[in-house]
């Protein structure tokens, strides 16, 4: 079920600033949408294909909002009408917020290779005692200890 958007959502006393969190959650998710049809991380994760990080994607998108927002200040005319200063601002502040689930995403991803990898290593020390004991056993029924 999809969140409505109300004034509980959002925690600053500030009207203003609550009306700009209210903006950025709507582009959010049109961008979401259009972008990677409701999976947030399906773009950002694409870049492994190409060897950069999810994490390393969503900064580099985050430096083109920033090369973006300077070149608006310095020209006087625009060839795109349509993404004005503050719309660049407000994208740049929700890659911030999906850099920082991009990063968690990444972490909980090392953090269960790891696990995979302590299991794996585990189950091969179990067989090797196994093996042992096994050996153990035979060679001693053999000698009689």
């Amino acid at each position: 079920m999809k969140a409505r958007m109300s004034r509980e959502l959002f925690y600053s006393e500030n009207p203003e600033f609550d009306n700009l969190l209210k903006r950025m959650g709507k582009i959010f998710d049109a961008k979401n949408k259009d972008y990677s049809n409701g999976n947030l991380y399906k773009n950002f994760f694409e870049s492994e294909r190409i060897k950069i990080s999810p994490s390393k994607g969503v900064i580099l998108r985050m430096l083109d909002k920033v090369s973006r927002i300077c070149n608006l200040i310095n020209k006087e005319r625009f060839e795109v009408k349509d993404e004005s200063i503050e719309d660049t601002l407000l994208d740049l502040a929700n890659y911030s917020l999906i850099a920082i689930l991009v990063l968690r995403k990444e972490r909980e991803s090392i953090n269960n290779k790891r696990l995979r990898r302590v299991k794996t290593l585990f189950d091969k020390l179990l067989f090797l005692i196994k093996k042992c004991r096994r050996w153990f056993y035979v060679t001693a029924r053999e000698n009689e200890w």
